[in-house]
């Protein structure tokens, strides 16, 4: 399944979380070799030479001291294959000659809702890079989501929300993500950089139970113009808060009688977030919309 990268600063409903799986080296700053990232598998490593695919960048990186680069380039062990893809795999890789490469991924028993990431992609002809997020339990899929990583010559930070797109309940028990330079046909000297993944948990503090959560209605989403929230008991007075994607408060507008229509016609396209707040000062419900034209 193909999903969006949302452009971002930080995303205030997505928390690291003190006990939350990560995969490993995610911000790509520990290298025992030159040949790729601890943690990840790449063509350099695969080959077990510097082929020129794969190099740590300690110039140019989103943060920390370093970012993976990797290039889509020709390989002089295996000439007839032409042009190569870069590629960064989590965890480890196996090869034999005249058979394709085998990645395994890392043990993971964890269900993110966001994956985080920064960028940077360039390239001398048409090229879009792309990445790929796959959960797996007993090799079935519990998610599989990839996303496509076109030419940009600065650093794109972004969000890719995974909570629409799980297959199923099952708690996986592996985790490959993989990166490619190229999404069809390789081009020579294409050079994807990545820095800064993580996984983003929901905030326990952030869950309201259930039997307190009034019934809201959120609509049209997506909106282009008014964005209408009605609460079903307004025994209580509510207001709403509306953050951007960097957790920027916009507005927050007090409901009148459990109902508020917001002219949100001057906001641009994107992802946004709101919550409900009661007179209580307590959190009723929150939630995200999208604002499309």
């Amino acid at each position: 399944m193909k999903s969006k990268l949302i452009l971002l600063a930080f995303l205030f409903v997505s928390v690291l979380g003190l006990n939350a799986q990560q995969a490993a080296n995610g911000g790509f700053e520990n290298w025992t070799t030159g040949l790729q990232p601890d943690g990840w598998a790449t063509v350099d490593g695969l080959f077990g030479m510097d082929a020129g695919h794969t190099y740590k960048d300690s110039v140019d990186k989103f943060q920390g001291n370093a970012s993976v680069a990797i290039k889509g380039d020709s390989l002089a062990l295996v000439p007839q294959a032409g042009v190569v893809p870069g590629i960064l795999s989590l965890g480890t890789a196996t090869y034999v000659p005249g058979n394709p490469p085998i990645y395994m991924g890392q043990p993971f028993t964890f269900r993110p809702d966001t994956v985080f990431f920064a960028y940077k992609f360039t390239s001398p002809g048409a090229d879009t890079a792309f990445a790929q997020f796959y959960l797996s339990k007993a090799h079935a899929a519990v998610l599989n989501v990839a996303v496509d990583l076109p030419i940009s010559a600065n650093w794109f930070y972004g969000a890719l929300v995974l909570t629409g797109d799980y297959n199923n309940g099952n708690t996986p028990d592996s985790l490959l993500i993989q990166f490619f330079t190229s999404a069809g046909a390789p081009i020579k000297g294409s050079v994807l950089h990545v820095d800064a993944m993580r996984f983003g948990y929901v905030a326990p503090s952030s869950v309201v139970e259930a039997e307190l959560q009034p019934e809201v209605k959120v609509f049209p989403n997506p909106t282009a113009d008014v964005l209408n929230i009605t609460v079903a008991d307004n025994s209580k007075a509510y207001r709403t808060e509306i953050y951007d994607v960097t957790g920027h408060l916009i507005t927050n507008p007090v409901l009148n009688n459990g109902t508020i229509a917001i002219n949100v016609s001057n906001l641009p396209s994107g992802f946004y977030f709101y919550k409900l707040i009661n007179s209580d000062n307590a959190l009723a419900s929150q939630g995200k919309f999208e604002i499309a034209r």
